[in-house]
């Protein structure tokens, strides 16, 4: 046996999917549908969960597929450079993960929204009064694509978008909304809160619901006040305030911007850590919920496929292959759900997608593309498809999406023909068997969540009945699973 085989490789025989004893249980079914929700259902004991990574991370396991003889290989990410093939352009998602959680406290309920009684909710002295804990979870900048989700709004808001869309078109209402004296934000907030109640998230820093999508999202300015006295650690800024004049309280009120928000979040806020993970004493899951080439704030969940991609193997990818990086942020929809009995129906979420004009020239240049990862297949997969016209049955029919690149006003993309365009787009494409990948050739990944739009991205390269010979192998041999789990590289 080849030695850089820690464990051992097999050829799957073109009938081993017909045996249901290899199955797990809930997929021993006489035909698997490809669009059924059903088929991508799977028993995942708790033991094989990843609560922490694995040091050095070259010691986690890699279940390798070759396509083209049906082989799967098991060994370990020490020997992942050794089946790339050769002349593969390698491309990552630089996004890094924002500290995107807050706790804040919910502060008594002014009489009424307007500015001078937000005034008054600040000044209330609370030392006798009991503030309710919530938890906050930026997930982005309010879009254009928002205001037809707007279930309520606060009279700001409302007189905002209203000037805003004087001032320009719907298709430009973007830029103008950069225009405003606060950044509106897409958050999610935990507990009961209605339109006009404010958060205190710690030391000056306020937030107030000024609107709720149809989503339940809520949208969320944040300001900051300064009182004129330094309060105790021990109660909220306000509560030093003593019978302010309202106006006087507004005076001393500053919106943040989108630059301040993401330095608030900076100073103040935690990195948004899957509810599997348990960060404890021995591991400091803060900062290993970052990748080592991360570099575009921006993104509430890692990509975890680069996680395992240490320092050290970065700078021999580099020394072996030509590298395109990418920056997709990544955001709360990566885990949502699929609730549709076929899959087909799902509306998959948008993400922000940026690739600068030499990444873009590299990778639609580029005959062999590895990503790394589902969020740079996705967008690759998304570039390539602009660039050539195509919608997802694959005819020319301008598939340019939400994409606010110059050269895609005419619903396609040529950085050939600028030679200096980056390409910026709202990457909203759904990968499944029905729709797989044309550009992406490889495909390096963890193992993903039973019935979740990542497995069925996998499916789509691979096939149905080989995902779940691929699953059950992983399963059988003690795989980790999810984030800080193991895994697979489809070649």
């Amino acid at each position: 046996m080849d030695s850089r085989f820690s464990s051992h490789a097999l050829s799957i025989p073109p009938n081993a999917h017909q045996n249901p004893a290899t199955l797990p249980k809930s997929q021993t079914m006489t035909q698997a549908d490809p669009y059924a929700l059903a088929t991508y259902d799977y028993p995942l004991p708790e033991h094989l969960i990843a609560h922490h990574p694995i040091y050095p991370r070259e010691q986690a396991r890699l279940l390798v597929y070759d396509r083209a003889s049906r082989r799967i290989t098991h060994t370990t990410f020490a020997h992942l450079l050794e089946f790339i093939p050769p002349d593969s352009l390698i491309i990552l998602n630089d996004t890094r993960v924002l500290k995107a959680r807050i706790h804040a406290q919910k502060l008594p309920k002014p009489p009424e929204s307007s500015h001078e009684f937000l005034g008054i909710a600040l000044g209330v002295d609370s030392s006798e009064t009991r503030l309710r804990a919530r938890e906050i979870l930026f997930h982005r900048l309010f879009a254009a694509r928002d205001v037809s989700q707007l279930a309520q709004t606060h009279a700001d808001l409302d007189f905002a978008l209203e000037s805003s869309l004087k001032s320009s078109t719907y298709a430009n209402l973007d830029p103008a909304l950069t225009k405003l004296p606060y950044a509106p934000c897409i958050c999610q907030v935990r507990g009961r809160l209605k339109v006009g109640d404010v958060l205190w998230c710690g030391t000056h820093y306020y937030a107030q619901i000024i609107g709720v999508l149809e989503s339940g999202y809520r949208v969320v300015r944040f300001f900051t006040h300064m009182p004129q006295s330094t309060p105790k650690l021990s109660q909220p800024p306000h509560s030093q305030i003593t019978n302010p004049a309202p106006r006087e309280l507004c005076a001393q009120m500053q919106y943040l911007s989108y630059a301040q928000v993401l330095a608030m979040l900076e100073s103040i806020g935690e990195t948004p850590l899957p509810p599997y993970i348990k960060p404890d004493s021995a591991y400091c899951a803060q900062s290993d919920y970052q990748s080592v080439f991360a570099s575009h704030d921006g993104a509430i969940a890692a990509p975890t496929a680069s996680l395992h991609i240490s320092s050290q193997m970065l700078e021999s990818m580099r020394t072996r292959f030509d590298l395109a990086y990418i920056t997709l942020h990544i955001g709360a929809g990566t885990f949502a759900s699929v609730n549709v009995p076929d899959i087909r129906s799902h509306v998959i979420h948008t993400e922000a997608l940026h690739v600068s004009a030499p990444n873009a020239r590299k990778i639609l240049e580029s005959k062999k593309r590895l990503c790394v990862g589902t969020s740079a297949l996705r967008s690759v997969e998304y570039l390539c498809r602009v660039a050539n016209g195509e919608s997802d049955d694959g005819n020319k029919s301008g598939y340019a999406g939400d994409c606010t690149s110059k050269d895609a006003s005419n619903g396609s993309y040529n950085v050939f023909e600028t030679g200096a365009s980056d390409f910026s787009a709202q990457c909203d494409i759904f990968l499944h068997p029905g729709n797989p990948p044309r550009y992406g050739h490889a495909l390096l990944t963890n193992f993903h969540l039973p019935k979740s739009t990542l497995t069925m991205l996998v499916a789509s390269m691979v096939g149905v009945e080989m995902w779940r010979e691929i699953y059950t192998q992983a399963l059988q041999e003690g795989y980790r699973f999810y984030s800080y789990g193991d895994g697979m590289l489809i070649i």
